[in-house]
């Protein structure tokens, strides 16, 4: 039973580190290439952007 709740406590402990390394990631990217202002960000504007 000990086992099991370490692999589950491992497991969202995982979860959790992989969130924050996407949000880390997601806001460094705004920051170094941000929207042009006044930008409404529809599909075209966001794949004349990428």
């Amino acid at each position: 039973m000990k086992t099991v709740l370490r692999t589950v406590a491992a497991i969202v402990a995982g979860t959790f580190v992989l969130f924050a390394l996407i949000v880390a990631v997601e806001l460094f990217s705004a920051v170094v290439h941000p929207l042009p202002e006044g930008s409404v960000a529809t599909k075209e504007e966001i794949c004349r952007h990428v």
